[in-house]
């Protein structure tokens, strides 16, 4: 089973993630890390010299090697948040895809006012994140509101999730 984690920057993802593949012994990937290993240059960087249509593209090849790779085998993948936005279709089809909903809030304690490191960290947080839910509703085959939860506390809830 390929287990797909998606949600806005700072839902916890990644920390999920970590903690889902202790519980299960499965490998994980974090997207983002994974592009920046082939890629060779952070996230940002690309944002900057190829712009968000060339990054997008680059993280569809990217998910796409990973979801091949692990066809039939157990995988988790953290993906970025904005990743669903054109590979809802696939995610659905080949994933077992999870959105871990957080609040405007929650969002603003975990990544703080702003984030060098995340280049759609700036403009209308709130409105990007009100865009992107239908988007992540439409792709979820469950949903977690993960607001005050503990990642290991989300990750166990997933591990009953995916056993029942």
């Amino acid at each position: 089973m390929i287990i797909a984690l998606e949600g806005f920057m700072g839902c916890g993802k990644s920390s999920v993630g970590r903690e889902l593949a202790l519980l299960t012994g499965w490998e994980a990937y974090d997207l983002d890390a994974y592009i920046v290993l082939q890629e060779g240059r952070s996230i940002a960087d690309i944002f900057a010299k190829e712009g968000e249509a060339d990054f997008r593209e680059i993280e569809t090849a990217c998910l796409n090697e990973l979801l091949e790779e692990y066809e039939g085998g157990d995988l988790i993948v953290a993906l970025g948040g904005g990743t669903p936005l054109l590979n809802s279709a696939i995610l659905k089809e080949k994933t077992c895809c999870i959105w871990l909903r957080a609040s405007f809030e929650t969002i603003l304690r975990h990544v703080g006012a702003s984030d060098p490191s995340r280049p759609l960290y700036k403009g209308d947080i709130r409105a990007r994140l009100a865009q992107r839910e239908p988007v992540y509703e439409a792709t979820a085959r469950h949903i977690i509101d993960v607001d005050g939860l503990s990642p290991a506390t989300v990750a166990r809830q997933i591990l009953k999730m995916i056993q029942a």
